[in-house]
């Protein structure tokens, strides 16, 4: 494992990178746009090990991507060896047809120390993905490139467990107007999105974190292998990929490949989402030529996204 060749994958040339905060603004927004969010192995591909050597392999050598466990966990040990103070939590990710959350390990992210200060960093949670990291604040909002985001706290006699928050942005038309709205989106096919006992209008939850407790990449091993082996959960429902760059969130579900590009209007950011279905046979080539990844040779594709 060589840091100078890491860094290299995702397009930092630099010799000396300092653990600033503008160092860590740079390694996300970096690492969003290179090492794609991604699951391909689940459908067809090699049973991957969570330990560093095989990540670090996949991602940097095998220029591939992986899930929060593999993202996240060989990001963390980036960040370790350029000397950042930094710290694994857990997270649950909020399930929008459930109005509720996974369970316990779910996701993995990083605390980050600097001058006293503590951030968020999290390079593996796909369009979804902060682009940069984010001071830990509850209810400042903090408007990036291309989203908005705020902690709120869950329970006011609870410090340690928030939700981090999405606000919903306006959504533009082919010819660049705005698309008036609801504050919060509707949608017959999905109720939740008009009732919800953890929502508040115009925010989405992203998932809760926890603050309080930090843990070892080693943690996270059984619910990697639950991801993997566990044909009822999330990652096995429909093959995926996303990358995040300043304009642009790429996401393939299925077979459906999502542009969401980001534009600062008068009353503020607003979004276009672009869909392209695909047929089978197109998938390997956009996961080769829009998200820069080899599928893996026996990749088969479950082509019922949405």
């Amino acid at each position: 494992m060589n840091v100078a060749e890491y860094l290299q994958h995702i397009g930092i040339e630099d010799k000396v990178l300092p653990p600033t905060l503008e160092t860590l603004n740079r390694l996300q927004v970096a690492h969003l746009s290179k090492v794609p969010f991604e699951n391909l192995d689940m459908f067809g591909g090699e049973r991957r090990k969570m330990d560093l050597i095989n990540v670090y392999n996949k991602i940097v050598k095998e220029k591939r991507g992986g899930i929060c466990c593999e993202v996240n966990g060989l990001y963390y040990w980036l960040l370790r060896q350029l000397g950042f103070a930094v710290k694994v939590i857990e997270g649950r990710p909020y399930k929008v047809d459930e109005d509720d959350f996974f369970g316990p390990m779910s996701h993995i992210l990083m605390l980050v120390n600097l001058d006293g200060k503590t951030y968020t960093t999290d390079v593996a949670y796909g369009k979804h993905s902060c682009l940069r990291p984010l001071l830990l604040e509850e209810k400042l909002v903090q408007e990036q490139e291309n989203g908005i985001y705020r902690f709120r706290r869950i329970d006011p006699t609870d410090q340690n467990v928030l939700y981090l928050e999405e606000k919903w942005l306006d959504s533009l038309d082919a010819e660049g107007g705005v698309v008036s709205g609801k504050i919060v989106p509707v949608s017959e096919t999905n109720p939740h999105y008009c009732a919800s006992v953890h929502r508040t209008e115009g925010w989405n939850i992203l998932y809760k974190l926890y603050i309080d407790k930090f843990y070892e990449l080693e943690d996270f091993k059984s619910a990697f292998d639950f991801f993997q082996d566990q044909p009822d959960n999330f990652f096995r429902a429909n093959n995926f990929a996303s990358l995040r760059s300043e304009e642009t969130v790429l996401n393939l579900h299925g077979n459906c490949l999502t542009q969401i590009d980001f534009k600062r209007c008068p009353d503020g950011l607003t979004q276009r989402r672009t869909k392209t279905q695909l047929d089978s046979d197109a998938i390997n080539d956009v996961i080769r030529k829009r998200f820069g990844v080899e599928p893996p040779k026996t990749f088969v594709p479950k082509a019922d996204g949405k």
